[in-house]
């Protein structure tokens, strides 16, 4: 399978499992909320929320060795250009502020950004811009 489309269904799995996550967390928040007495029970709710989130984004892929859960699934690893580990900062910069935090302004650029460069070099497998931006690789193991 062609290292492009790996990366996509792994971006889409780690959104489904987060999403899915979150979610369930937000909504509880919003449903305890309502009432006054349980209100300590909501604020609960969004800090489980928000654990969940550094956990996923940040925790699992530095002890994973630079894999999250969808990338596990699809065997991608990600790796520092300089052949260092991976650190916590480094997994959430990656994992959540430009995966997920700023995907509706990040997507619609990296679709315009791939198309270019495919018409223009005639491939497929290539270096999307987070990667570069960030000095990562993204191999198959």
């Amino acid at each position: 399978m062609k290292l492009i489309i790996k990366k996509i269904l792994s971006y889409l799995i780690d959104s489904l499992i987060l999403g899915g996550l979150v979610s369930i967390y937000l909504f509880s928040f919003q449903v305890f909320y309502l009432q006054q007495s349980t209100q300590k029970e909501a604020m609960f709710m969004l800090i489980c929320a928000l654990i969940t989130i550094l956990i996923l984004t940040s925790y699992i892929p530095t002890k994973t060795n630079g894999q999250t859960l969808g990338q596990k699934i699809m065997k991608l690893k990600v790796i520092n250009k300089n052949g260092k580990p991976r650190t916590y900062i480094q997994s959430f910069i990656r994992e959540c502020i430009v995966k997920f935090s700023l995907s509706t302004l990040f997507i619609p650029f990296v679709i315009i950004y791939s198309l270019i460069y495919m018409i223009r070099y005639r491939e497929l497998d290539f270096e999307l811009p987070h990667d570069t931006l960030l000095k990562d690789y993204v191999i198959t193991q």
